[in-house]
């Protein structure tokens, strides 16, 4: 299985444990990479299937997953977060923590900062979700970040979600891809379809 960063951390595990559970006898392997990669390792038979955002590829088949949206975090003592709400060209007010500047998500980010013609006094640019997670967790400012990312730091409160006022949804579908196939698949890769 091939899965995208955001994906392998966040959702992937919870598949698998119901997967193994299902069937213990069945030997797995996860390469993780960025969307385009996977799509690759897919039409070259690397993997099996992958779990990406979604992409236009005629070499593939793909079927939608889920959406996840981009949520703008705050500590719970931040000023954003006693509101709950803030105009979007308040961000122009806030470190703002972005993460993996070769994820689609950063490009996402960008783009709402263009279009709200915003520019935060400061950036704080981490390689990965989880590390620009934590870094608001201590305060360091406000980020844009998955919700299946902060899903539980939300269900703890250790991090509150702040709406935009402004600014649309940002989601991105993620999808499972696999190659046009005119064989049958496996027993395995069925049974992980099914689920």
């Amino acid at each position: 299985i091939g899965a995208a960063a955001a994906v392998s951390a966040y959702v992937l595990p919870e598949l698998l444990a119901r997967f193994t559970a299902e069937h213990p006898d069945v030997r797995l392997l996860v390469r993780t990479g960025h969307s385009e990669e996977l799509v690759d390792a897919v039409v070259r038979g690397e993997v099996a299937l992958g779990l990406v955002r979604e992409l236009r590829d005629s070499r593939v088949s793909s079927r939608p997953l889920y959406e996840d949206e981009l949520v703008l975090v705050a500590r719970p003592d931040h000023p954003f977060a006693e509101h709950g709400r803030i105009d979007v060209r308040r961000l122009g007010e806030a470190r703002l923590i972005l993460f993996d500047r070769t994820s689609s998500y950063y490009g996402l980010t960008n783009a709402l900062l263009r279009q709200a013609g915003v520019s935060p006094p400061g950036i704080m640019e981490l390689d990965n979700i989880e590390a620009a997670k934590r870094m608001v967790e201590r305060g360091l400012g406000v980020a844009l970040l998955p919700g299946t990312a902060v899903a539980d730091a939300l269900a703890t409160g250790s991090l509150v979600r702040v709406e935009l006022m402004g600014a649309g949804p940002i989601r991105r579908r993620i999808v499972a891809v696999e190659r046009v196939l005119t064989a049958e698949p496996s027993a395995a890769l069925r049974a992980f379809r099914e689920l």
